[in-house]
């Protein structure tokens, strides 16, 4: 079978155009808190009283998910979740002192808009002797990769609060929210919680985030339409020889 110059051009030129819109970068992101370490101060060292802490309700929560939940894994003990598709995966894991959550997504141009998310966190409920300092000490690393038109965060989340169980002295508090969303990132991170003359109860956490979404839909580069519209005025002229 004979095939025309023009019909050959035409078909090099969209294999061509569609090259080049459906080349695409992995996203991925990636958050890890590690070497957690709660210690604790004595504040007044002539109260006779030694520093104690009691833990309450401990809840360890981890989940890996597809669009909002359109697909998801969830456990709420120590272990780890995996949600997997041909495009890209979400992961995370939680154990003592430890957690990691992380999202990837291969091939945009299959994932098209899909967005996959995971998240590790540790809370913990806990009374505190009189005249004590907590002192939460941890390691954070964040990494975040994208293409164009594809995003990635990495975020992690910490904090904390105690009051007196009497109500006196003013109840301490603190949070923080690291991000990033290109590169990576390490943080050595410390807190602090205080009671006064009363002890206190409170609560404290961290959790360890990460996001990645693919291309929405492949748009041709400005230099593609040109080499089409050059490519199909080549075919035009041909066509005009060949009448004439």
């Amino acid at each position: 079978m004979l095939v025309s110059k023009s019909h050959f051009t035409a078909c090099a030129l969209a294999a061509a155009l569609s090259g080049v819109a459906g080349q695409s970068c992995a996203a991925s992101a990636s958050a890890q808190i590690s070497n957690v370490r709660i210690e604790l101060i004595d504040l007044d060292l002539n109260d006779q009283i030694t520093p104690w802490i009691q833990y309450g309700y401990r809840d360890y929560a981890m989940n890996a998910m597809l669009n909002d939940g359109q697909e998801f894994q969830e456990i709420y003990w120590p272990g780890s979740v995996l949600l997997s598709k041909p495009y890209g995966e979400a992961a995370a894991m939680v154990s003592d002192g430890m957690m990691r959550s992380s999202v990837q997504i291969s091939y945009s141009g299959q994932a098209g808009g899909d967005h996959f998310s995971a998240i590790g966190s540790d809370w913990r409920t806990f009374a505190l002797s009189p005249n004590t300092q907590l002192r939460l000490t941890l390691s954070v690393s964040l990494q975040a990769d994208h293409g164009q038109g594809e995003s990635s965060r990495a975020v992690a989340s910490i904090y904390g609060d105690v009051s007196a169980f009497d109500q006196s002295g003013t109840p301490e508090h603190f949070e923080d929210r690291l991000q990033n969303v290109s590169g990576a990132r390490t943080v050595d991170y410390r807190s602090t919680l205080s009671t006064g003359q009363s002890a206190g109860s409170g609560t404290i956490g961290w959790a360890a985030y990460s996001y990645a979404q693919g291309r929405a839909a492949p748009v041709p580069e400005p230099a593609s339409y040109a080499m089409l519209l050059a490519g199909l005025a080549a075919i035009g002229a041909c066509r005009l020889r060949r009448r004439g």
